[in-house]
């Protein structure tokens, strides 16, 4: 049997296994964050967001994610940081054309985890982030998420089953 640790460098399929037994959630949760929040972070600042705009985008990104994974509808040759990377991309450039603020990024500046085929298949609604915004308590606070505290852990992993029942209703 696999033991997870914080310093585990996991596959896709093992967080995939894990995640859609209920194992170690807030482990793979932590490694996905320690994983991808500094990728998207960066997207999101070169294309004029904030750090705060960031955190929503990985949040709900991630939370999607989860729930693909726990549908069964994730596919185990695609890594998951392509799934965040592209959901994100593509949540933020809907919310930036939303708010009229776009400017248009060339091919060039699709990172290589970028994926649109997956976007044929997983769709995002113009309103995603918004409505994502709505029902979350998280987004009150606005403070960032220290993934080294368990507390802080705990909260993330409640706030990902709350979205995640959510999403699922």
């Amino acid at each position: 049997m696999f033991i997870l640790t914080t310093q585990s460098q996991l596959k896709t399929k093992d967080i995939i296994q894990f995640i859609s037994q209920g194992n170690n959630l807030e482990k793979c949760v932590a490694f996905l964050y320690r994983d991808n929040f500094e990728l998207i972070e960066t997207m999101v600042l070169k294309m004029n967001g904030s750090k705060s705009d960031a955190e929503d985008v990985f949040k709900y990104s991630l939370s999607k994610v989860l729930w693909l994974i726990q549908e069964g509808k994730i596919d185990e040759e695609i890594e998951l940081k392509t799934y965040i990377y592209t959901f994100s991309r593509t949540l933020w450039v809907n919310t930036l054309k939303k708010k009229n603020n776009y400017t248009y990024y060339t091919s060039d500046s699709y990172h290589e985890n970028f994926n649109p085929q997956l976007l044929e298949e997983f769709m995002f609604e113009d309103d995603d982030l918004y409505i994502h915004r709505e029902f979350s308590e998280a987004y009150a606070s606005n403070t960032p998420i220290d993934v080294e505290s368990e507390e802080s852990l705990q909260k993330l992993s409640d706030y990902l089953n709350s979205v995640i029942s959510k999403l699922i209703i």
